[in-house]
């Protein structure tokens, strides 16, 4: 078998150019606390992380990770299986399902396991299973339906429920065994699923929902997540999420009924046969969870500063959307780069890279997205309950100097 050639790879291609022009990607980060990180040493206001509720250097939860570690070491080096399965792994299990409004819950290593494994399996129930998904969803989403290989796949353009419907109709006329997959708040859009428009839906079709609520969880529903804000879970067949947002951690989960947990426990290789989630993770969601009920005023006020830079990145005329702690500004069309691959490869990332630089001179950073990570290019924003007004006003001031080096930014209008 030939060794892999980089000259001949399609996306090793693209990486390398990304790397002519600057790579805003892959920076080294050498320390964090709170709202700041460091760049090979330099602070600089985290405005593009996920730690939503400002836990992952709380000191209650960072105190209960070195508690486990001291309990049972900094690894169980054994799987859920065998050897694995910690006592406060059941204790997270059980009081996640009764946080999101389920049945049951099972703890996997990583977020992405959450989804791969079990949406595999969930495809592989029925042999003749439909998938029909948002276009949006989350790469572990993907691979997890990959991974599944249903008979028949269908997507919709993002929230549109006309075409979900239309997928629907298409699919269920081969087959009655049909999954949505969705997000409950995207991580890009900073928007929510049309949750109560897609149950209805499904339901019409005998549908099972696959939601996945990563950014979701902690952050809406008075930290329950997206299915709860809308008043839905028990709507919801398979809910995940991740430790990495509002818990401050690392590690996933699933949460779903009792009857479909037994499958799980015995055909789901991502949570069989991978090493169970770290003790000191572990203690750490459980801890986030407790700040969690007894502190909703952290989200509340996570919520409060993202509308608040949005309406002063708007008032500076920059098109900045969502309705949670995520603040995608676009950036589309002000470098005249749309459509054309080359340009995209090289104008587009070289461009990108340069108002990251820019941002970061001042202080700021922001997650820089370009085609096919998002539509079209932006900058990914997002606050946290560690935000005060002057972290607001030194993200507004840096975007201000980035208006100024965009040519006839000036003379447009404020976005709506």
């Amino acid at each position: 078998m030939p060794l892999h050639r980089a000259e001949a790879c399609p996306v090793c291609v693209r990486y390398a150019k990304i790397n002519e022009v600057g790579n805003p990607y892959y920076r080294k980060v050498t320390g964090k606390s709170g709202t700041t990180i460091e760049f090979d040493g330099e602070p600089t206001l985290l405005a593009a992380g996920n730690d939503y509720l400002d836990l992952s250097t709380d000191p209650r939860v960072t105190r209960a990770a070195h508690d486990a570690i001291d309990r049972y070491g900094v690894g169980i080096t054994g799987s859920p299986l065998m050897n694995g399965y910690l006592d406060i792994h059941a204790q997270l299990e059980n009081e996640l399902a009764e946080w999101v409004g389920k049945e049951a819950g099972m703890v996997f290593a990583a977020g992405l396991l959450a989804n791969v494994g079990p949406l595999a399996q969930i495809i592989r129930f029925n042999y003749d299973t439909a998938v029909v998904s948002d276009e949006s969803i989350h790469a572990s989403l993907i691979d997890g339906i990959r991974l599944g290989r249903p008979k028949y796949v269908a997507r919709f353009a993002h929230n549109d429920v006309s075409e979900l419907r239309a997928g629907l109709q298409k699919v269920s006329e081969k087959t009655s065994n049909i999954l949505i997959v969705v997000e409950g708040t995207y991580s890009v859009e900073g928007d929510l699923a049309a949750l109560p428009d897609i149950v209805a839906v499904a339901r019409e079709f005998g549908a099972e929902i696959f939601l996945d609520d990563a950014h979701g969880v902690g952050v809406l529903g008075a930290g329950r997540g997206t299915a709860a804000h809308f008043g839905l879970a028990d709507q919801i067949d398979y809910i995940t999420g991740t430790f990495s947002k509002s818990f401050g951690s690392s590690g996933g989960f699933l949460c779903t009924s009792r009857e479909a947990m037994h499958h799980f426990a015995a055909q789901c290789p991502s949570h069989m046969f991978a090493a169970a989630l770290a003790p000191a993770l572990t203690a750490a969601a459980l801890c986030a969870l407790e700040i969690m009920r007894q502190e909703p005023h952290r989200s509340d006020h996570a919520l409060h500063m993202a509308n608040t830079l949005r309406e002063e990145l708007r008032a500076l005329g920059f098109d900045a959307t969502g309705v949670t702690p995520v603040v995608p500004v676009s950036l589309k069309g002000l470098f005249g780069s749309d459509g054309d691959l080359d340009l995209l490869q090289k104008e587009m990332v070289g461009a990108i890279e340069a108002q990251s630089r820019l941002l970061s001179e001042h202080g700021v950073y922001a997650n820089p997205f370009i085609p096919p990570g998002s539509p079209d290019p932006l900058l990914r924003l997002s606050v946290t309950a560690g935000f005060d007004d002057d972290d607001i006003k030194k993200i507004v001031d840096a975007f201000a100097a980035l208006r100024e080096t965009i040519p006839g930014f000036g003379t447009e209008q404020p976005a709506s």
